[in-house]
């Protein structure tokens, strides 16, 4: 079971010790590139997209300048964290979340826009806590040493991002859906070579589904993902997630028959 979930209070000591939101980059540009830094207090984690058997994701709710929107964000690869019977996929110590704000209209002459964002959050140690953070950065304030400290911080979580699949390196020859009235089975199968270097999967959420993540099982040449419907409309066109091989994770998407 989930560790006992209560909100947080301003009398308790929060789990977050700090939550900014970073600015890469000397100024605003029709691109810009941002990222929200999480440091937890010792022993707390967060959780990631697809938190797993239990546990809510982080939710990052945009305030920005009419005009402006942001990108999909992206996660490092997380840990994966068991509590008896459970698998859950989260954070200990940090985590950077990168994202893209962009727009098409000129910026007046001037003009000093502000980045904000409300960061929604659980974090669990013995039990699980509820929380928000409110970020707001003005990137025309930031001196030098700001942007130089956000970019160190960027460089050090650059390995922990996936990789885009290279064709050459990890291929997924199949994905097939077995089906029973109560449960189906996705099957991947992989070209000989790359699978036996495959150490294991995160899938991310699967709309319509339920997986069971404590029965992922990866062997040579396949990885199996136990999934409930959970309605017997659910259908199923493609499977996603991160591979890990050794210490590096690997963006896939395969379609499933």
């Amino acid at each position: 079971m989930m560790a006992p979930l209560t909100s947080i209070s301003g009398a308790q000591d929060k789990p977050i010790r700090q939550a900014e939101l970073l600015v890469f980059g000397e100024a605003v540009s029709d691109r810009t590139a941002v990222g929200i830094h999480i440091v937890l207090e010792p022993g707390w984690y967060m959780y990631w997209t697809n938190p797993g058997d239990a546990g809510i994701p982080p939710e990052v709710r945009w305030r920005l300048p009419a005009g402006f929107e942001v990108s999909s964000l992206r996660y490092p690869v997380p840990e994966k964290i068991r509590h008896g019977g459970l698998v859950v996929y989260g954070y200990h110590d940090e985590v950077l979340i990168l994202g893209e704000i962009s727009t098409t209209r000129p910026l007046k002459a001037g003009e000093k826009v502000a980045f904000a964002a409300d960061l929604h959050w659980m974090v669990c140690r013995e039990s699980c806590l509820l929380g928000r953070e409110s970020l707001r950065v003005f990137p025309a304030n930031l001196k030098p040493a700001d942007i130089r400290r956000a970019e160190d911080i960027r460089t050090r979580f650059t390995a922990r991002f996936p990789k885009s699949a290279d064709a050459s390196i990890l291929v997924a020859a199949t994905a097939t859906a077995v089906k029973s009235p109560s449960r189906w089975e996705v099957e991947i199968a992989f070209p000989e070579k790359p699978a036996s270097r495959i150490d294991d999967f995160y899938p991310h959420p699967v709309e319509g589904f339920v997986i069971d993540h404590s029965r992922i099982s990866v062997s040579p040449g396949k990885i199996k993902i136990p999934l409930t419907p959970s309605a017997a409309s659910s259908t199923l066109t493609e499977i996603s997630g991160t591979l890990i091989v050794g210490s590096t994770g690997y963006e896939v998407k395969v379609p499933v028959r």
